[in-house]
């Protein structure tokens, strides 16, 4: 499941492996045998490619199917706020951050 998420995040931003290898200073042997099925990643990696994707590593590592980074300590409010905001279509959501921001300033 690993290597399949990574091939995804990898695919949607157009990279290869040699591109991770940049943006990461993963060594390609180290992505190699990832993809070779010789190699499981360590903590240290998949912290570091969680934070590079900006993901969690349960998402990752396939224990977890929504690819956004879990947020932690939110508030009653903020949890009901975001998990409302995740239900609206795209186009509602930029509105309802319009509305929100004219509300802070």
């Amino acid at each position: 499941m690993f290597t399949k998420r990574l091939n995804l995040l990898m695919s949607e931003r157009g990279m290869c492996r040699a591109d991770l290898f940049k943006q990461t200073h993963i060594p390609e042997t180290t992505i190699s045998g990832w993809y070779n099925s010789q190699k499981k990643p360590n903590l240290d990696s998949l912290m570091l490619l969680a934070d590079y994707f900006n993901c969690s590593i349960d998402y990752l590592v396939g224990r977890e199917n929504e690819v956004g980074v879990i947020e932690l300590n939110l508030s009653p409010i903020e949890n009901s706020l975001l998990t409302a905001f995740r239900k609206l279509p795209s186009k509602e959501q930029n509105r309802f951050v319009g509305i929100v921001e004219a509300f802070a300033m």
